[in-house]
């Protein structure tokens, strides 16, 4: 059982935010977007350095903690996209073995279990309250600047 590595918003509560935006000037939009980009930007930074800092080269890490330093290719593979055309989300990816360590995985042919060791959950969920905080200080002001309450 892995966890879910993406910060989860009530889809009706988000489609209703979203519609709102989408009528806002484009000028605004990218208030909110560059807010939202931000946001990544700060999970990928800290997922970073959650992989920098973990145990020694050679060490294996104890499922539940993030991944041991190998060679630096995981931490160096996070990167924050775009993932609307609008700009108003983003991803933040890794390497491709990199959902397996964060979500665990079964071993096929060889049986067995990757148990989760993970990264990008623990750095969303160290800057989820900063992210919140951050998009509606955004959402807000760009709501007031065009006089939607």
């Amino acid at each position: 059982m892995g966890s879910d590595p993406s910060i989860t918003v009530d889809t009706g509560e988000a489609e209703r935010v979203l519609a709102a935006l989408s009528k806002l000037p484009r000028a605004v939009r990218r208030q909110v977007g560059d807010a939202v980009r931000q946001s990544a930007q700060d999970v990928a930074r800290e997922a970073r350095a959650i992989l920098r800092s973990g145990r020694a080269k050679g060490e294996p890490s104890a499922p539940g903690h993030a991944p041991a330093r190998q060679s630096g290719v995981l931490a160096r593979s996070i990167r924050v996209r775009r993932s609307r055309r609008d700009g108003l989300a983003y991803s933040v990816a890794s390497e491709f073995y990199g959902r397996f360590l964060e979500i665990g995985a079964e071993r096929g042919a060889k049986g067995g279990r990757l148990d989760p060791r993970p990264f990008l959950t623990l750095a969303r969920d160290r800057r989820a309250e900063t992210a919140r905080a951050r998009i509606g200080a955004a959402i807000r002001a760009a709501f007031a600047e065009v006089g939607v309450a």
